[in-house]
């Protein structure tokens, strides 16, 4: 006899172990006493009827194929398989569309995938409730659940699109080409003591959930290791479009689009430590604030970094209150605030490499920084002051570009600095007219020499101005040069 190499008994058993069985559930023709292993009758098989026959009858790792069509009913996902159905737009004749009817949660999972390449997978679903209440996703049993994709999903007119609340703890959760829109209270909503390492949100769209798009406040147990990649939230009216509750211990948002909202494209609400949070070449536009560091005295954010980008046409572009730890902001276009592009009453920030432009005040202090808060930006423009110190404290903002390169107005006093004078010190900074362009003009208690003759280059390259003013030799005025903006 010919005996078998252990290496191919194994072979052969990891083969048998991945093999994966299809199973079909189609509403309009299936049955429920069949055995679901073909998708139309054939004489021995045909489709379960329902979604949760379907589920019954599939073991781990096996996929259940849901056929176009309106199905009423919930489901219990309590096992490792791929749920997968034919679209995710309300039309039920190319697209599965299901209605939760009374259930809390309209798809309830209390399981995970297997491993990271063997992942528990929800796709291709249209999920709507017309009365507004209970969940699209829900979470059942506390875990540990790991490696779970929901993709091309849209749940709609829920109190909550998804709701993860514990005691739970996840990891490993990545929701791609999501949407989650006019939910009466949230989204997406991570709460009460889930604790979550690796929560991905790639290109998902969140549009008129009342509370807030994507909603995370896990305390007391703490998300980690988070990521919104892309995507659009608009539309929430009460705590904003994104709302970061904590704890949150490391974050990170790139290419995010937040706007037309009453409230904040970027809520910090913080009821528990927020670490390490950066956004990265996000747009935010058209709302009460930009990014709104609020902090409400139970929490801390530590270390939050805003780093290229544009905030245009909010109320306050970046208010910075109470225990705010570390802010970098960077490389950022702060254009069209009614009240101020940047506002700091606390903590440390540093601004950099940026844009301030247009906004009724450019930066506002009203409580003692303690680093130097501005170098190397462009200043320009603003209707009001383009820095206005609030404190008795002399407020480092060197080596800035004011609009004209004979600096920033600062028309108190008799004493005038031009640029590449002698340091006159603190005491004798007085710079008035001319100086400084459209009322870009500064406070006391503002060191602004040296500042800079020309627009600096930020990172990427050069930002041109809308216009700017230069001293002509010999003549006793000033020409206005106008640039492509």
């Amino acid at each position: 006899m010919k005996l078998v190499r252990p290496f191919l008994l194994l072979l052969m058993f990891s083969a048998f172990a991945l093999a994966q069985t299809p199973y079909y559930v189609n509403g309009a023709s299936g049955d429920n006493n069949w055995s679901g292993l073909a998708p139309v009758w054939d004489g021995v098989d045909g489709p379960k009827a329902t979604i949760q026959a379907g589920i019954d009858a599939a073991s781990p790792g096996d996929i259940v194929n849901i056929a176009a069509g309106t199905y009423t009913e919930s489901m219990a996902v309590n096992k490792w398989i791929v749920l997968q159905g034919a679209g995710n737009g309300s039309d039920p004749t190319s697209n599965t569309v299901i209605h939760a009817g009374a259930a809390f949660n309209n798809i309830t999972l209390s399981a995970g995938g297997s491993s990271v390449d063997q992942r528990l997978i929800i796709k291709n679903l249209y999920l709507y409730n017309a009365g507004g209440s209970h969940n699209g996703f829900g979470i059942s049993g506390a875990g540990p659940y790991n490696h779970i994709t929901l993709e091309n999903v849209s749940a709609q007119n829920y109190q909550h699109g998804a709701q993860l609340t514990g005691p739970v703890t996840l990891s490993d959760l990545v929701v791609q080409d999501c949407t989650f829109s006019n939910n009466s209270q949230q989204g997406f909503a991570i709460r009460t003591n889930a604790a979550i390492d690796g929560l991905q949100f790639n290109n998902c769209t969140m549009i008129n959930n009342r509370e807030a798009c994507l909603y995370l406040y896990p305390s007391p147990a703490t998300l980690s290791n988070l990521e919104v990649n892309g995507g659009l939230y608009e539309q929430a009216q009460l705590f904003g479009n994104i709302a970061l509750l904590g704890p949150i211990a490391t974050a990170s948002f790139t290419g995010v689009r937040s706007g037309n909202s009453t409230s904040n494209a970027v809520l910090f609400y913080t009821y528990g430590p927020i670490t390490d949070v950066t956004f990265t070449d996000c747009e935010f536009y058209d709302a009460s604030s930009g990014v709104n560091f609020y902090n409400t005295g139970s929490g801390s954010i530590t270390n939050a970094s805003v780093l290229g980008g544009t905030i245009d046409n909010c109320s306050g572009g970046i208010p910075i209150r109470n225990a705010t730890n570390n802010v970098l902001i960077d490389g950022v276009q702060i254009t069209n605030s009614s009240t101020y592009g940047i506002r700091i009453a606390g903590g440390n920030t540093l601004i950099q490499n940026s844009r301030i432009e247009n906004n009724a005040t450019g930066i506002r202090v009203t409580d003692t920084p303690v680093l130097p808060i501005a170098a190397n930006n462009n200043i320009i423009m603003n209707n009001t002051l383009a820095v206005d110190n609030q404190t008795s404290v002399l407020l480092d903002a060197e080596e800035n570009f004011w609009g004209a390169c004979n600096g920033p107005e600062d028309a108190i006093g008799v004493t005038e600095v031009a640029f590449g004078d002698a340091d006159p010190g603190p005491a004798a900074l007085l710079n008035q007219e001319p100086a400084g362009l459209l009322d870009n003009s500064v406070n006391e208690n503002v060191d602004y020499f040296p500042w800079l003759c020309t627009p600096p280059q930020p990172p990427g390259g050069p930002v041109e101005p809308l216009f700017f003013a230069t001293p002509t030799a010999g003549y006793p005025g000033m020409v206005v040069t106008f640039q492509n903006h």
